[in-house]
């Protein structure tokens, strides 16, 4: 955290200190899902600010590649998968959600 925390500006430096008390203190799960969130996002604008520091660009991540319906089609074999009754079901399932992954990545 802290080598992300150098490559934020001051201001969102004390905006991410202001977060991290703000979690500490938080009298409801939702308040801290909140500043939880807050806090993450900054986190990951520092991560692709350090990413395209040392690599010249940002890598896309195999989640950043897929589109939205792939990852919607991806929740709903996870879900059958958990449903299905035999090992052949489950498989057909991963099968199919690593041939979703695989053409996501040759993108």
């Amino acid at each position: 955290m802290d080598m992300l925390f150098n490559y934020l500006s001051e201001e969102e430096k004390q905006e991410v200190v202001h977060l991290e008390e703000a979690f500490k203190t938080a009298s409801t799960i939702e308040e801290a899902e909140f500043f939880y969130d807050q806090y993450r996002s900054y986190m990951n604008q520092a991560k692709k600010r350090y990413l395209k520091a040392k690599f010249g660009q940002y890598n896309m991540t195999l989640n950043d590649k897929l589109t939205d319906d792939e990852k919607e089609l991806i929740k709903e074999y996870e879900t059958s998968m958990h449903r299905a009754w035999t090992n052949k079901g489950v498989n057909r399932y991963y099968d199919q959600i690593l041939t979703i992954l695989n053409k996501a990545q040759k993108r």
